[in-house]
């Protein structure tokens, strides 16, 4: 888990292992390998020194976040509301076709789980490449190309979208739009217009 996900800090984060599971060595026993050496912090598994304040700081947010249940759903709702209307605008505006990656987000939880993360919209603008809609509106909006683990500025499908099967040209035209606690609806509405505009200009040029 980022901290940054939840307000936290950047550069802390937290790594759950379930108890019981399989290693490497079959024992039932879950074994880490080690990727720093030197100390022995972090049970001997990552060497250097704590930073007690970022780790802090995780922890509040941790807190914070756990305080009111209700107040974290509601916002949920919130958020999944605004990539919905995102979704809606842009499939309206484009003149192409656009390609949801992964399920459709429903309204609220389904048996108390979203089935996809409601705060997030990951849209391939087909036949379109991502980076070049993206340069169109870099002052008016912030997203990113392919999958949060794709870091790449050559264009290719990230590993991500490859396993969750994303047609190829979806996927080079994959754009992930996530809001947060702080983003308003006109802020959507600027957005869907300003990234609307640009696939619509690159469309026609592709044609």
């Amino acid at each position: 888990m980022a901290g940054h996900k939840l307000y936290a800090p950047k550069g802390i984060g937290a790594l759950y292992v379930r108890g019981g599971a399989k290693g490497l060595d079959g024992d039932g026993d879950f074994r880490l390998q080690r990727i720093m050496h030197g100390g022995g912090q972090e049970l001997g598994l990552r060497a250097g020194t704590e930073n007690v304040g970022l780790a802090v700081g995780l922890g509040t947010a941790c807190r914070m976040l756990c305080q009111d249940q209700q107040e974290s759903m509601t916002e949920q709702m919130r958020q999944a509301s605004l990539i919905r209307s995102l979704h809606v605008q842009l499939q309206a505006k484009f003149i192409g076709q656009i390609h949801l990656n992964g399920p459709e987000l429903p309204a609220s939880p389904i048996n108390g789980a979203w089935p996809r993360l409601p705060n997030t919209l990951s849209i391939g603008f087909r036949g379109l490449k991502a980076q070049e809609i993206l340069g169109k509106v870099q002052d008016v909006v912030s997203a990113s190309a392919g999958a949060a683990c794709h870091s790449s500025n050559i264009p290719k499908i990230s590993s991500v979208l490859a396993a969750m099967q994303v047609p190829e040209d979806a996927a080079l035209g994959t754009i992930r739009f996530t809001v947060g606690r702080y983003t308003t609806e006109d802020e959507i509405n600027r957005a869907a217009e300003a990234v609307a505009d640009a696939a619509n200009e690159l469309f026609k040029q592709s044609v």
